[in-house]
């Protein structure tokens, strides 16, 4: 099956609203029932990190199968303030009593360092799986991520997700750091920061990326 990845299109903002809740369903316990529609209006407006100009959709044959959302680090801190002001102008009364949640995660996951190029969403559908379709996407975002002259990958994934893990292993992906983000009172998220190195390092460069869990 012939397989495309092309800059995303806002056309598919319900598609994308579907597959980011599916790679993080923690946002749809953050905003709700209304967490697909501000998606879908995030994606169709620029200067924010869930921008479809941050995106690529793969297809296989005419069928939309997956994406991928990622970016450098001044993108990262140049989009971030408007993403949270997007997110108040979107959020209904009851979403912005979880904004300081949101604003909370979005600060400690996705913090990068010079040199690195950011993997935040990736998603396939669930029908499109075990077709290699991740790996597509991955290698898509390593190849933008040489074309900046970056140093490396980096991505945070839930400790829980098991499957998504053993791609990035495969992918050349290592371990860095566990941290843990108090959700509320009851519930934390447990992360895993993985990283691929796209030149030869030292093992001291690996081993300083390297520390203890931390719980925010």
């Amino acid at each position: 099956m012939e397989a495309i990845i092309r800059s995303a299109e806002c056309s598919e903002r319900a598609s994308f609203a579907r597959l980011i809740l599916l790679s993080a369903p923690y946002f749809r316990e953050l905003f709700g029932p209304g967490a697909e529609e501000i998606f879908q209006s995030l994606f169709c407006r620029k200067g924010n990190l869930f921008s479809r100009e941050l995106v690529r959709s793969l297809y296989f044959e005419d069928a939309l199968a997956g994406m991928i959302l990622s970016y450098d680090r001044e993108t990262g801190k140049r989009y971030s303030l408007n993403t949270g002001i997007c997110f108040f102008l979107y959020a209904t009364r009851n979403m912005l009593l979880k904004i300081p949640v949101f604003l909370r995660l979005n600060r400690i996951i996705g913090k990068l360092e010079p040199g690195d190029y950011y993997i935040s969403k990736l998603a396939v559908f669930p029908e499109f799986r075990s077709r290699g379709g991740g790996r597509l996407l991955l290698k898509a975002a390593e190849e933008e991520a040489r074309k900046k002259g970056l140093r490396c990958l980096v991505l945070d994934v839930e400790r829980e997700n098991e499957k998504a893990i053993r791609l990035y292993w495969h992918f050349g992906f290592e371990e860095s750091r566990f941290f843990d983000i108090a959700f509320d009172r009851n519930t934390s998220l447990h992360f895993m920061r993985m990283i691929k190195f796209l030149e030869r390092k030292e093992k001291v460069l690996r081993e300083a990326r390297k520390y203890s869990g931390q719980t925010a």
